[in-house]
């Protein structure tokens, strides 16, 4: 990784593995880069980050040393809080019961909630919610539903914590 004004990419080797096709980066306020990956030979989900505070170095996390995600595409994503210093989170869906979870670690260890049954969907989005205020507003994760389905029967749906409580909306159903 290189904020230099140079002209060429800079390449850096954050983790070796055979597969680790699976990941998600996201850029904090400093610019420096977040990335969620998935070891899948290893079945580990982790999180690495650039700091310029202290070492200019990376820095690695297991997320969850168990994990086996589903599907192909964007099967994973990473999103930032209000408080990046402290705050991040990883949606994906896992393999043995098709559940949509999140972890989110908030300056301490990470913490898994499943969110919703997906019945084989496995593509999502996460974000965070920050009005024109710059308050916070909760946590999105835009999701399918029935992706082991036969085509034409999958669902996109929309689930919103609003700080209490997930709910969870179809937004199109039937659509490919």
């Amino acid at each position: 990784f290189d904020e230099s004004e140079d002209t060429e990419w800079q390449f850096e080797t954050i983790a070796t593995s055979s597969l680790t096709g699976f990941n998600s980066i996201k850029l904090d306020d400093n610019g420096d880069p977040h990335i969620a990956y998935y070891d899948a030979d290893a079945n580990i989900l982790y999180y690495s980050y650039f700091e310029q505070l202290g070492c200019t170095c990376w820095t690695t996390e297991t997320i969850d040393n168990e994990v086996n995600l589903l599907g192909a595409g964007s099967i994973l994503s990473l999103d930032l809080g209000p408080n990046w210093l402290n705050t991040a989170s990883v949606a994906y869906v896992e393999a043995s019961d098709s559940m949509l979870k999140l972890v989110v670690r908030s300056g301490g260890p990470w913490l898994v909630t499943n969110i919703a049954d997906t019945n084989g969907g496995a593509d999502n989005s996460l974000s965070y919610g920050v009005n024109s205020a710059g308050i916070y507003t909760g946590i999105s994760i835009a999701f399918t539903e029935g992706g082991m389905s036969p085509t034409g029967s999958n669902t996109l749906k929309f689930a919103h914590h609003n700080g209490e409580v997930w709910n969870v909306a179809t937004i199109d159903s039937g659509g490919n």
